[in-house]
């Protein structure tokens, strides 16, 4: 009985994709798509300078939507329910307890508490870093400032280990380290290497046992160092606290009020009001462009008025021929239609092609994020092109429809 269910529903489905391909086919071979693609060459119609600018809008329109849809989903905390939306800074190591019980208490799970401390990385396998080298001064930024590291036993979820071997639960005497990849290239480093850190003052030399990759949009607290346990326990350090809010705007105002008015020391960072601050000015943004984009295509819209303004008279010669031939009201109604929305769709799918491009090269080599197409966007801008286009294109020409041919040719 199943066989027989997917056998109907298999002959159900090349049917319907039959159907399809044979009104495609019919479309393709018609005398109106036909018709309407020689019209478009017809002298004064000015097709190019309408796509061109048409396109022009489509283009500002999507590739500004779909940057800020990968935008926007790369702040997306809601994505992964794990991730923390709150961090607690500066916390003492006589307040963990008293802290911890404090968060459990008002958010109902305890916070990730991670030791964290701030180092200088000083030389690079014995040697140290001149600042003055040609390949050392386009890293100078990252490579002067001060890293803040941790050490723990164990990789996170969202770490990967791509070179190397990762160390085992057990503390080690000597100092060992994991780098993050990027780290590799730019000082120079591969496993068995060695970095040398000033450490509050104290300088220590470890050795680079792996390297990791990080996916850091998944990432309770990210580092770009990672020690053995066994190396830094000793040396000055705060704790920070990674944790879930609580999810109404009122409870979490009151959370980081009773965190303050208890340890004032520590310091409460709500991802939540930085994702929607930067929600807000890429929106904001967006908007801007979107405006410029749409002025561009009222102004394709405007040239081409004013092009069927110019080719009207001709327009109604042919309309009068083709009516004199035995054409039918509706057939011209086709041919009208595919004119223009052939001209919509060639405009729709140069800016949207262009579009993706631009959306493309601005997430993956300047914002460094990873890009999705936005099928939604690319296609219902080219969707609303053709309709744009045609609508307006036919309410500018429809009354010619209506033309008697007799008059018209007596005319000529």
């Amino acid at each position: 009985m199943a066989s027989g269910r997917n056998s109907r529903r298999t002959v159900f489905s090349l049917r319907i994709g039959a159907d399809g391909w044979s009104l495609v086919i019919r479309f393709l071979t018609s005398f109106a798509l036909k018709q309407a693609i020689n019209s478009m060459h017809r002298p004064g119609n000015q097709t190019r300078v309408i796509i061109m600018v048409v396109g022009l809008g489509v283009f500002l329109v999507i590739s500004i939507q779909s940057l800020q849809s990968n935008l926007i989903r790369e702040f997306d905390l809601g994505r992964n329910g794990k991730l923390p939306n709150m961090f607690l800074i500066d916390i003492q190591k006589d307040q963990q307890q008293g802290l911890s019980e404090l968060v459990a208490q008002m958010t109902g799970e305890l916070p990730i508490l991670v030791p964290t401390i701030r180092v200088r990385v000083m030389e690079i396998n014995g040697k140290e870093i001149d600042f003055n080298e040609a390949e050392m001064k386009r890293d100078r930024g990252r490579l002067s400032r001060e890293y803040v590291v941790t050490y723990r036993p164990a990789l996170e979820s969202n770490e990967k280990i791509i070179a190397g071997h990762f160390w085992d639960d057990l503390p080690s005497a000597e100092p060992e380290v994991s780098i993050e990849e990027s780290m590799r290239g730019m000082l120079g480093l591969d496993v068995g290497g060695e970095m040398t850190f000033d450490v509050q003052g104290r300088k220590l030399t470890a050795r680079v046992t792996s390297i990791r990759h990080v996916d850091w949009r998944n990432s309770r607290t990210g580092f770009m160092v990672l020690f053995r346990p066994g190396a830094l326990e000793s040396a000055p350090q705060m704790m920070v606290g990674a944790l879930n809010g609580p999810t109404g705007e009122l409870e979490r105002s009151r959370f980081q009020r009773a965190v303050v008015d208890k340890y004032p020391n520590v310091s409460v960072i709500d991802v939540v009001d930085i994702v929607r601050a930067v929600e807000r000015i890429v929106r904001n943004i967006t908007l801007a462009v979107s405006f410029v984009g749409a002025f561009v295509l009222l102004s394709g819209a405007l040239i081409l008025v004013g092009s069927l303004a110019m080719t009207k008279f001709q327009r109604i010669y042919e309309v009068a021929v083709l009516k004199t031939l035995g054409a039918k009201r509706k057939m011209l109604l086709k041919i009208l239609l595919a004119e223009y929305g052939l001209i919509g769709l060639v405009a729709g799918v140069i800016g949207s092609f262009a579009a993706v491009g631009l959306s493309y090269v601005t997430s993956r080599y300047v914002f460094e994020i990873p890009w999705t197409f936005t099928p939604v966007v690319n296609f219902g801008g080219v969707g609303a092109t053709i309709i744009l286009v045609t609508v307006v294109g036919a309410l500018a020409t429809f009354d010619v429809l209506s033309r008697k041919p007799l008059v018209t040719l007596r005319a000529q």
